[in-house]
């Protein structure tokens, strides 16, 4: 984290990209149920983080909040289901909180 204060600090999240399965259950439609396909996405948090304790404390905890964007992208439809007749799906980007706890 970027210290503020001896206290306070700010902190950037990145991380390489993710890639994840996409399933469906217990739809209307039994050929969609399964594994449609995959995609990747890319989650960067901003973070304020709070250190209560002396900034020269050999044990450190903290709790901090920020925001978080997740971009998705690369959605591909799996073979089993294109053979189904499914030719494509979209997942959409998001904002969201977050919350850390830990120590140092």
């Amino acid at each position: 984290a970027y210290m503020i204060t001896d206290h306070v600090g700010i902190e950037l999240l990145a991380a390489t990209p993710f890639e994840h399965d996409v399933k469906l259950k217990n739809t209307g439609l039994p050929q969609a149920n399964g594994k449609l396909g995959t995609l990747k996405h890319l989650p960067p948090t901003l973070s304020v983080v709070y250190y209560p304790l002396d900034s020269k404390s050999v044990f450190q905890p903290y709790v901090g909040a920020g925001i978080n964007y997740t971009w998705i992208y690369d959605e591909h439809v799996g073979s089993r289901a294109s053979a189904e007749g499914f030719d494509n799906f979209r997942a959409s980007n998001s904002w969201g909180v977050a919350w850390q706890i830990g120590a140092d």
